[in-house]
């Protein structure tokens, strides 16, 4: 009885481990609309504290050019790949400039916790007020990513801003900002979303 019981308890911390992996590595694509209604299409890598990106994006005719980043903490740096260019170029983190909607700072509050999106098992609604603006969003903690690390990369979307500066772990999947008159000036939300393996390679420089 003894040897039964050690047996299902290491099944289950296996098991446990195996789901904090599966829910720690993956991808998140979202479609992103700005106030000309430019759509460009972002996709989030992430494996365990590593984060790259990548962001399709179209012309008037529809032709489309992808994009890819990847934040390196250790150098401080985002390391960006364009095609046509043999070797990506990088930013220092120093370099990118705040967005001037948060230089008065952002009003940040929590509206509430629950299964707004049924895709995921646990989400949480957030409102942020910066200049004129408010921005309403979602993010779930479902994937347990700690943005905290990344507090001096994002500096221009006001979800993925306050998700640093305000350490907050989970992933933004839904984004309203508006201005007084009830205007939509930038918005993005969720595809698709898969907890799976991600290559090394898809963070190299």
């Amino acid at each position: 009885m003894r040897n039964l019981l050690f047996s299902l308890l290491c099944c289950f911390f296996v098991a446990q481990n195996l789901s904090f992996a599966q829910n720690n590595e993956g991808f998140i694509k979202l479609k992103s609309v700005n106030e000309k209604n430019k759509t460009e299409i972002v996709t989030w890598y992430f494996k365990g504290d590593k984060l790259a990106s990548e962001v399709e994006m179209f012309d008037n005719e529809g032709k489309s050019v992808k994009i890819k980043a990847v934040f390196d903490r250790s150098a401080q740096t985002i390391f960006v790949s364009v095609p046509n260019f043999s070797q990506p170029f990088a930013t220092k983190i120093n370099t990118i400039p705040l967005n001037p909607l948060f230089a008065g700072g952002i009003q940040y509050s929590e509206l509430g916790r629950g299964n707004i999106e049924p895709r995921f098992k646990q989400n949480v609604d957030i409102q942020m007020i910066h200049g004129e603006y408010t921005t309403v969003a979602e993010y779930t903690t479902d994937i347990p990513f700690d943005w905290a690390l990344y507090k001096d990369f994002l500096k221009q979307d006001p979800t993925f801003y306050t998700m640093t500066q305000q350490g907050l772990k989970g992933f933004p999947y839904l984004s309203v900002t508006k201005d007084q008159s009830g205007k939509i000036i930038a918005q993005f939300e969720l595809l698709e979303f898969k907890f799976t393996s991600v290559g090394d390679k898809v963070f190299q420089k």
